[in-house]
Protein backbone atom coordinates (compact mmCIF):
# COMPACT_ATOMS: atom_id res chain seq x y z
CA UNK A 1 0.00 0.00 0.00
CA UNK A 2 1.05 2.86 -0.43
CA UNK A 3 0.03 7.18 0.66
CA UNK A 4 -0.48 8.76 -2.14
CA UNK A 5 0.43 8.33 -6.02
CA UNK A 6 3.56 8.10 -7.24
CA UNK A 7 6.22 11.19 -7.61
CA UNK A 8 6.08 12.43 -11.34
CA UNK A 9 9.09 13.37 -12.19
CA UNK A 10 7.69 15.98 -14.72
CA UNK A 11 5.85 17.95 -12.16
CA UNK A 12 8.05 20.45 -10.04
CA UNK A 13 8.45 20.27 -6.18
CA UNK A 14 6.73 22.07 -3.86
CA UNK A 15 9.66 23.37 -2.24
CA UNK A 16 12.13 25.29 -3.86
CA UNK A 17 15.79 23.55 -3.54
CA UNK A 18 17.77 24.92 -0.82
CA UNK A 19 20.32 27.73 -1.74
CA UNK A 20 23.76 26.19 -1.80
CA UNK A 21 27.13 28.14 -0.34
CA UNK A 22 27.40 30.43 2.25
CA UNK A 23 24.31 32.15 3.86
CA UNK A 24 24.75 35.96 4.72
CA UNK A 25 24.71 36.71 8.27
CA UNK A 26 24.45 40.07 9.58
CA UNK A 27 26.52 40.94 12.71
CA UNK A 28 25.99 44.19 14.55
CA UNK A 29 28.19 47.04 13.92
CA UNK A 30 29.11 45.36 10.20
CA UNK A 31 28.43 47.57 7.54
CA UNK A 32 26.20 45.44 4.73
CA UNK A 33 28.27 44.47 1.67
CA UNK A 34 27.52 46.89 -1.53
CA UNK A 35 25.15 43.99 -3.19
CA UNK A 36 23.15 43.62 0.17
CA UNK A 37 22.88 47.39 0.70
CA UNK A 38 21.65 47.69 -3.65
CA UNK A 39 19.18 45.10 -2.91
CA UNK A 40 17.81 45.71 0.33
CA UNK A 41 17.46 49.53 0.65
CA UNK A 42 17.08 49.93 -3.12
CA UNK A 43 20.76 51.56 -3.89
CA UNK A 44 21.01 53.97 -0.76
CA UNK A 45 22.41 53.19 2.68
CA UNK A 46 20.47 54.52 5.92
CA UNK A 47 21.47 54.31 9.48
CA UNK A 48 18.58 53.55 11.53
CA UNK A 49 20.06 54.89 14.38
CA UNK A 50 22.34 57.10 15.48
CA UNK A 51 24.97 55.27 17.67
CA UNK A 52 24.88 51.47 19.65
CA UNK A 53 21.89 50.73 22.08
CA UNK A 54 22.53 49.43 25.70
CA UNK A 55 20.60 47.76 27.81
CA UNK A 56 16.91 49.06 27.89
CA UNK A 57 17.27 50.55 24.36
CA UNK A 58 19.30 53.33 26.15
CA UNK A 59 21.74 54.66 23.96
CA UNK A 60 25.05 54.53 24.95
CA UNK A 61 28.07 57.29 25.44
CA UNK A 62 30.08 57.55 22.44
CA UNK A 63 33.21 55.30 22.25
CA UNK A 64 31.68 53.27 24.97
CA UNK A 65 32.77 49.62 23.63
CA UNK A 66 29.74 46.84 23.78
CA UNK A 67 32.18 43.65 23.08
CA UNK A 68 35.38 44.18 24.91
CA UNK A 69 34.30 45.74 28.46
CA UNK A 70 32.09 44.07 30.33
CA UNK A 71 29.31 46.17 31.65
CA UNK A 72 26.45 46.06 34.67
CA UNK A 73 23.07 46.19 33.16
CA UNK A 74 20.88 48.85 34.57
CA UNK A 75 17.90 47.76 36.32
CA UNK A 76 15.01 48.52 34.37
CA UNK A 77 12.79 51.43 36.52
CA UNK A 78 9.17 50.97 36.79
CA UNK A 79 6.73 53.56 37.74
CA UNK A 80 4.51 52.96 40.50
CA UNK A 81 2.73 49.52 40.76
CA UNK A 82 -0.59 49.38 38.52
CA UNK A 83 -3.87 47.90 40.98
CA UNK A 84 -7.44 47.50 40.05
CA UNK A 85 -8.54 46.56 43.54
CA UNK A 86 -9.56 50.20 44.34
CA UNK A 87 -11.85 50.58 41.09
CA UNK A 88 -13.11 47.16 41.52
CA UNK A 89 -13.77 47.96 45.40
CA UNK A 90 -15.05 51.14 45.03
CA UNK A 91 -17.66 49.79 41.75
CA UNK A 92 -18.52 46.60 44.43
CA UNK A 93 -19.37 49.40 47.64
CA UNK A 94 -21.34 51.86 45.54
CA UNK A 95 -23.49 48.94 44.14
CA UNK A 96 -23.92 48.22 47.44
CA UNK A 97 -24.45 51.34 48.92
CA UNK A 98 -27.69 51.59 46.57
CA UNK A 99 -28.69 48.04 46.83
CA UNK A 100 -28.70 47.39 50.34
CA UNK A 101 -31.13 49.76 51.64
CA UNK A 102 -33.47 48.92 49.53
CA UNK A 103 -33.27 45.26 50.14
CA UNK A 104 -36.84 43.47 51.52
CA UNK A 105 -35.45 42.12 54.63
CA UNK A 106 -35.88 43.89 57.79
CA UNK A 107 -33.60 46.55 58.63
CA UNK A 108 -35.68 48.63 61.05
CA UNK A 109 -33.59 50.89 62.74
CA UNK A 110 -30.52 50.39 60.25
CA UNK A 111 -32.28 50.74 56.98
CA UNK A 112 -31.84 54.53 56.96
CA UNK A 113 -28.10 54.92 57.62
CA UNK A 114 -26.79 51.66 56.03
CA UNK A 115 -25.88 53.50 52.57
CA UNK A 116 -23.60 55.92 54.15
CA UNK A 117 -20.87 53.87 55.13
CA UNK A 118 -21.22 52.23 51.60
CA UNK A 119 -21.05 55.46 50.15
CA UNK A 120 -18.04 56.78 52.00
CA UNK A 121 -16.19 53.68 51.34
CA UNK A 122 -17.02 54.11 47.33
CA UNK A 123 -16.07 57.54 47.00
CA UNK A 124 -12.74 57.29 49.51
CA UNK A 125 -11.59 54.24 46.90
CA UNK A 126 -12.84 55.52 43.64
CA UNK A 127 -10.52 58.70 44.59
CA UNK A 128 -7.71 56.46 45.22
CA UNK A 129 -8.54 54.51 42.16
CA UNK A 130 -8.70 57.51 39.98
CA UNK A 131 -5.43 58.94 41.32
CA UNK A 132 -2.73 56.88 39.10
CA UNK A 133 -2.20 55.33 35.89
CA UNK A 134 -4.83 52.85 36.92
CA UNK A 135 -6.00 49.89 34.21
CA UNK A 136 -9.48 50.05 36.14
CA UNK A 137 -9.81 54.23 36.05
CA UNK A 138 -13.49 53.85 34.53
CA UNK A 139 -14.94 51.13 37.40
CA UNK A 140 -13.39 54.14 40.12
CA UNK A 141 -15.28 56.61 38.20
CA UNK A 142 -18.50 54.46 37.43
CA UNK A 143 -17.69 53.48 41.54
CA UNK A 144 -17.71 57.46 42.74
CA UNK A 145 -20.89 57.64 40.48
CA UNK A 146 -22.74 54.69 42.80
CA UNK A 147 -21.20 56.20 45.93
CA UNK A 148 -22.67 59.34 45.52
CA UNK A 149 -25.84 57.86 44.42
CA UNK A 150 -25.99 56.01 47.67
CA UNK A 151 -25.05 59.23 49.60
CA UNK A 152 -28.28 60.97 48.21
CA UNK A 153 -30.60 57.28 48.84
CA UNK A 154 -29.22 58.03 52.40
CA UNK A 155 -29.99 61.42 53.16
CA UNK A 156 -33.26 60.93 51.79
CA UNK A 157 -33.96 58.00 53.73
CA UNK A 158 -32.62 59.62 56.84
CA UNK A 159 -34.50 62.62 56.01
CA UNK A 160 -37.72 60.81 55.85
CA UNK A 161 -37.01 58.51 59.08
CA UNK A 162 -36.73 62.10 61.20
CA UNK A 163 -39.40 63.65 59.39
CA UNK A 164 -41.69 60.94 60.24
Amino acid sequence: MTDGPPPNPDTPDAFPPAPQGPVPRYTPGQPASPAETGRLSGGTQQAWNSGPVGFGGAPQQPGASMGGATQQPRPVQQGPQKNAAPGVLALVCGILGVVVPILPFPLDNVRAWIAFPFAVAALGLGAVGCGARRPTKALAVIGIVFGVLALVIGVIMVGNRLGA
